[in-house]
């Protein structure tokens, strides 16, 4: 008997078309890999000054070790990875995902909609609302789905919930959506 469910969910990014306000907005030359020639450029024009003594290839690296006390990093790179290289992280993934100022909606179908599809797949709220109090056959009580922070954060921010205050998520964050049934006999779903 099934009680839990584990799957990742990647988007692809590699497609070539959708970019067209990415390569208008920094000038680009190609449509070929524009992820990181977005990157570039946006290093380019938008590094923090704060940031200025962090090599900007293990910046990804210095945000998400930061909370770790076991690693000794130097201050000017704690102060970088505390703040502005947080902000800096946030506009590239609301770039890359087509959300926010940079709104792309083939981006953000490819980012957030895998999840949202798997997840209204799996959700019939009335069904599920019920499984508390009727067996379920063939339905798990938990299912986990895991993908990178980048995605926790756009799929989030498309439910208006801002919890990360312009800033990249915390490593290993999660989103817990629970589905309830009201007093009134609604079923809702509880987003923590």
């Amino acid at each position: 008997k099934q009680s839990h469910s584990f799957q990742l969910l990647v988007p692809a990014l590699t497609c070539t078309d959708g970019w067209a306000d990415v390569i208008r907005k920094f000038n680009l030359t190609s449509a070929v890999n524009v992820q990181m020639t977005a990157l570039v450029a946006m290093m380019q024009t938008q590094w923090p000054a704060a940031c200025a003594s962090v090599p900007p290839s293990i910046f990804d690296a210095v945000i998400a070790e930061a909370p770790n006390p076991l690693i000794n990093m130097p201050d000017a790179y704690r102060k970088c990875a505390d703040g502005p290289a947080k902000e800096f992280m946030y506009k590239y993934i609301e770039l890359l995902a087509g959300a926010g100022a940079n709104f792309n909606a083939l981006r953000l179908k490819r980012v957030a909609g895998v999840l949202a599809n798997e997840l209204l797949g799996n959700s019939n709220e009335t069904q599920v609302a019920n499984c508390a109090s009727t067996p379920c056959p063939g339905q798990p009580k938990l299912r986990v789905y895991y993908t990178v922070e980048a995605r926790i954060l756009i799929f989030i921010s498309l439910f208006k919930y801002n919890c990360c205050k312009g800033v990249t998520p915390a490593f290993s964050s999660a989103v817990v959506f629970e589905t309830r049934r009201a007093d009134n006999g609604w079923p809702y779903v509880k987003v923590i």
